[in-house]
């Protein structure tokens, strides 16, 4: 499943805390949009470059794309400073 929203807190010394909360739908349509403008290229592409192997990579840019996408869903990143602690939370 694609990830839905991403959450960012930013936590100071002093206790400071900073949350940002983002929804990925929007990232998602803008790309959704640009993969279906550049489709008939890559094809067009793919069929100019298959005999020189690079067709069937072009072809494989969509099912890799969408499987990198799918892998970001639960990621967690906690980066820790000495006065500065940033997670980053994709669900």
């Amino acid at each position: 499943m694609i990830p839905v929203y991403m959450r960012i807190k930013v936590v100071n010394n002093n206790e400071k805390k900073i949350k940002i909360f983002f929804p990925l739908i929007v990232l998602w349509i803008i790309l959704f949009a640009l993969l279906t403008i550049l489709a008939p290229i890559v094809l067009v592409l793919s069929i100019i470059f298959w005999k020189k192997r690079l067709g069937k990579t072009l072809l494989l840019i969509y099912p890799m794309a969408f499987s990198v996408i799918n892998s970001f869903s639960g990621l967690i990143v906690h980066v820790e400073k000495s006065n500065k602690r940033i997670s980053i939370n994709i669900k």
